[in-house]
């Protein structure tokens, strides 16, 4: 269960505190997927990013599982952040000299060198987002949305409990767009994975079970306009 209460950030200024996020809960059960919807800079991608520890916040607490990762040791956060989250941004960041198992791996050489096991799961990500005869292909040689797809994969490696997308169909057409947001939706939801998702997008946004709205710092109820609480 991913739990985050009472969450806010600042950023210093000259005159007083730029307040980004003021107060954000927010209470997700395994498998649940939520779309975060809002105005470029009202701070979507700060919220994703605390959640998924690349940021801290200034006050509050993100609960993932029984752990706050932010009361770790930075080896133990990099080791929770490696094994418990996965990400999936708007640039996919493969690694342009691996091929497409070889990016799906990566994450598993954070703990030293991967194994036949992990082979075999890599290749099974890869023919469940679609990609079983492109393994070989380097990034070059892939398509936009194949390239989104490796990404996914490489995501969803090392079986996190928390799978966080940052606008991950920005850059693609409409119709791949669209193949890209089922495959977000239906692997994690098999994997019993929490997703979150920040877009812009209202179709992508519409398909989620859950839609909020970061509004003045705060996450709204999309449906009911009221705040967002579990």
């Amino acid at each position: 269960m991913l739990v985050v209460k009472g969450l806010s950030k600042e950023f210093p200024t000259p005159t007083e505190p730029l307040r980004v996020l003021q107060n954000v809960d927010l209470q997700l059960e395994p498998g649940n997927n939520l779309a975060i919807v809002g105005p470029s800079g009202c701070g979507k991608s700060t919220l994703l990013h605390i959640i998924g520890t690349l940021d801290e916040p200034t006050s509050g607490s993100v609960n993932l599982d029984g752990t706050n990762p932010f009361e770790l040791s930075p080896s133990q956060l990099a080791e929770f952040r490696n094994q418990q989250i996965g990400f999936v941004f708007q640039e996919h960041y493969l690694l342009p000299q691996l091929s497409a198992i070889e990016n799906v791996l990566v994450p598993c050489l954070a703990k030293g060198s991967t194994t036949n096991d992990s082979v075999e799961r890599g290749k099974s990500l890869l023919d469940r987002v679609g990609l079983a005869s492109r393994m070989d292909h380097r990034p070059s040689e892939m398509s936009g949305g194949e390239r989104q797809r490796v990404a996914i994969a490489r995501a969803l490696m090392l079986k996190p409990q928390l799978l966080l997308a940052d606008e991950p169909t920005g850059n693609l057409d409409q119709d791949t767009a669209n193949k890209i947001g089922e495959l977000l939706l239906d692997i994690p939801k098999q994997e019993n994975a929490t997703l979150i998702c920040v877009t812009h997008s209202s179709e992508l946004a519409s398909s989620f079970e859950i839609t909020r709205r970061l509004d003045h710092g705060k996450l709204i109820d999309v449906s009911s306009n009221s705040s967002a609480a579990t």
